[in-house]
């Protein structure tokens, strides 16, 4: 048997984590661009390259969202990276993967860039291909 206030609790709780998510939301946007310049002054450290799309002065692309685009340095890797309000705080996400967005805590940047790092790495990874062996003279 369910108990009719404790069912209208979790509703009541579910309203107010809906609130407080959508007034991360509305005082977001600073809160993201400083997260996403920590994350691309760590992720420049670490060797790869960053372009803050949201301090471009003409915007390519429609977003409301701060997006922060990191790439290998001479090569087509690349990851689109956003701040958003979560339930317990603020995590990176990746914004060109529906299905495994979430890249790190914002209080994690090494955990951050070391998952951005393998993600990176695997894209470059699959450009290069598999290496097949050569084979000299009269080989099998």
């Amino acid at each position: 048997m369910v108990r009719v206030g404790a069912v209208q609790g979790c509703r009541v709780r579910d309203g107010v984590e809906r609130l407080v998510l959508a007034g991360r939301e509305l005082v977001g946007v600073r809160s993201s661009v400083r997260h996403l310049d920590l994350l691309a002054v760590t992720l420049d450290r670490s060797g790869w390259g960053c372009v803050p799309v949201y301090r471009l002065p003409v915007r390519p692309l429609p977003v409301r969202v701060p997006v922060l685009w990191v790439h290998g340095r001479g090569n087509d890797a690349g990851l689109a990276v956003t701040v958003l309000a979560t339930c317990a705080g603020w995590a990176y996400m990746d914004a060109g993967d529906s299905v495994n967005r979430f890249l790190g805590w914002c209080w994690d940047r090494p955990g951050t860039v070391a998952e951005i790092d393998g993600r990176l790495m695997a894209q470059i990874s699959e450009q290069d291909g598999p290496e097949v062996p050569l084979r000299f003279g009269g080989g099998r």
